[in-house]
C-alpha cells in the first residue's frame, strides 16, 4: 500500500523585515535642517510596514549620518504623523517636535483616537494642548512593594498563570516599539504551539486512562 506523503509544515517563524532601498536612497539625499524633505520623506515611508520600515531606518542610519525626526522609534508613529503634518500651523513646527507630540497622542489615545483627535483641532497649538491633557498621570509605587515571583517549582503552568494575571492589570496593553510587538508574535507563536500541543497529550492520556462512570 503506498503511503500519501505529508505535507510540508508551514513555518512559524516571523519573516524577516523587508528593507526599502529607494526609502534609504532618499534619506541619503535628504538635508538636516530641510524640514519639508523630512516631511515628505515620511509621507513616503508611511506607506511602509512598521516592522519593514523600522528596520529600513536603521540601514540608513548605518550608512548616513542621522537626521533629526527620522528614528526607528517613529516608524510606528509615521500614519498618525503624516496627518499630524497637515493641521493648522503645523508646517512652522520643527518635524522634531511634531514626532514628538505625535508620539505621546498614539501612546494615550492609540492610532485610531489619535486620528479622530487631528480631525477635530483647530491648530496645531489646540492638538499639543489636548494630547498633553490625556497623558496618564504615573502611579505612585506602594512603598517596598515586591515584584510577584513564583513560589515552588518553576513550570510552564506557573509562568504563565503569573505572566496572565501581571497583564490584567496592566492599564495599557500597547507594544509601542517594533522590538517589542516582534517579541510579541515570537511569544504567541510559542505559546499557541505549547498550547496545541499541550491538548494533545492530554487528549492521549484521558484516551489512555478513562475516567471510569
Amino acid at each position: 500500500m503506498t503511503s500519501t506523503p505529508k505535507a510540508p509544515k508551514a513555518s512559524t517563524e516571523t519573516p524577516a523585515p523587508k528593507i526599502n532601498t529607494s526609502l534609504v536612497k532618499a534619506y541619503e539625499e535628504l538635508v538636516e535642517s530641510n524640514d519639508s524633505g523630512i516631511r515628505d520623506w515620511w509621507t513616503k515611508a508611511c506607506r511602509v510596514p512598521v516592522r519593514d520600515l523600522s528596520a529600513t531606518i536603521k540601514e540608513a542610519q548605518s550608512k548616513f549620518p542621522a537626521i533629526r525626526g527620522i528614528k526607528p522609534a517613529y516608524a510606528n508613529n509615521a500614519r498618525l504623523a503624516v496627518q499630524a503634518f497637515g493641521i493648522k500651523g503645523a508646517d512652522a513646527v520643527p518635524v522634531t517636535e511634531v514626532m514628538k507630540v505625535v508620539e505621546k497622542a498614539q501612546r494615550a489615545l492609540k492610532i485610531d483616537g489619535a486620528l479622530v483627535l487631528v480631525g477635530e483641532v483647530k491648530d496645531f497649538a489646540d492638538f499639543e494642548a489636548k494630547v498633553e491633557s490625556v497623558q496618564k498621570p504615573k502611579k505612585a509605587r506602594a512603598p517596598k512593594a515586591k515584584a510577584p515571583t513564583i513560589e515552588g517549582e518553576i513550570t510552564a503552568g506557573a509562568i504563565v498563570a503569573l505572566a496572565l494575571g501581571l497583564w490584567q492589570e496592566l492599564d495599557d496593553a500597547t507594544l509601542d516599539t517594533p522590538e517589542a510587538i516582534a517579541q510579541g508574535e515570537l511569544l504567541a507563536g510559542l505559546m499557541s504551539k505549547a498550547v496545541a500541543y499541550s491538548k494533545g497529550e492530554l487528549a492521549k492520556s484521558k484516551k489512555a486512562h478513562p475516567v471510569s462512570a
